[in-house]
């Protein structure tokens, strides 16, 4: 028989929810595999194993005012997205998800210059992303990299940290987000999608049960 959801917070310590940030709409423990990855990279700081980026050339029309507003959506509708972490002030770790979080996104414009200058230039902000950690005690723990390359083409390089994301989970965002963005490109209505269902709480309630 399936265990019961957990409520939010339900997970916390007696006393642990008093002392969070007013912000903070739920928090409960890091699993053990966030453990597992906190743990070896505290232990080699200068390692970015667990840091994933993904860089795709897009063909389409570009309206940046249309993709920080999906980007905005989704970070509403996500709470992995607007979840930071506390590793000491608490009788374990924790995971706290905010209210709202600012998704970061940077935006170049390198039309006019030569192919061969672009990709120095793309390539360069790669490699830099590469080693650029993210601050886990502030969420988001994903940002995005966009360089515009002509009219109709650019790259968009997406970073985040292991803690919050495999593979399939970037897959299905990366649906979602360009979803949002050709549909506000084309002047369609979002249609918003119910409640998920089950929580990453939900998960961390039955791992330690």
């Amino acid at each position: 028989e399936a265990a019961p959801e957990a409520a939010p917070f339900a997970l916390l310590a007696p006393g642990a929810r008093d002392r969070l940030p007013d912000d903070v709409e739920d928090a409960y423990p890091a699993s053990r595999v966030q453990l597992a990855m906190l743990y070896h990279t505290e232990r080699a700081p200068d390692s970015f194993i667990y840091l994933n980026l993904n860089g795709y050339r897009v063909r389409s029309a570009w309206d940046e005012a249309a993709m920080r507003e999906a980007l905005r959506r989704l970070a509403a509708r996500h709470a992995v997205l607007r979840t930071s972490f506390d590793l000491g002030s608490f009788s374990e770790p924790l995971q706290l998800v905010h209210a709202t979080a600012e998704v970061d996104v940077n935006v170049h414009d390198l039309r006019g210059l030569s192919v061969a200058r672009q990709e120095a230039i793309v390539d360069a902000a790669v490699d830099a992303e590469k080693r650029r950690h993210f601050d886990i005690s502030r969420a988001p723990l994903v940002r995005f990299l966009i360089h515009r390359r002509t009219d109709d083409s650019y790259q968009f390089t997406l970073t985040d940290a292991h803690l919050i994301l495999d593979g399939w989970s970037v897959s299905s965002m990366l649906a979602e987000i360009f979803e949002r963005h050709f549909a506000l490109l084309d002047g369609r209505e979002v249609v918003e999608e119910s409640p998920n269902t089950s929580t990453f709480r939900d998960f961390v309630q039955l791992e330690r049960q």
